[in-house]
């Protein structure tokens, strides 16, 4: 996967930014921890909002969230927390 590749071509940090909590997460959790071994932050819980800079990124602005209400499936969707918004460089 992309975070696994970044780490191998050589980038200094790489942070997968999550929507949902390890425990919901629906990707493989196998995946979740070879990326860990291999040195990949996982912010979890975690959407991005926008991409800052001027012609080169400098940062992501990120906002936090929770997990709602289950829906129908029995999945809870995840909703932003207002004031949580951050920069990650």
């Amino acid at each position: 996967d992309c975070v696994r590749t970044a780490i191998r071509q050589g980038a200094a940090a790489v942070t997968c930014l999550y929507r949902r909590d390890r425990a919901n997460m629906p990707g493989s959790a196998r995946e979740v921890r070879h990326a860990e071994e291999e040195g990949v932050r996982f912010s979890w819980l975690t959407q991005p909002l926008a991409l800052l800079g001027d012609g080169h990124v400098r940062a992501v602005r990120a906002g936090r969230l929770r997990l709602g209400p289950r829906d129908a499936s029995g999945r809870q969707a995840p909703v932003p927390l207002p004031g949580t918004d951050f920069e990650l460089p």
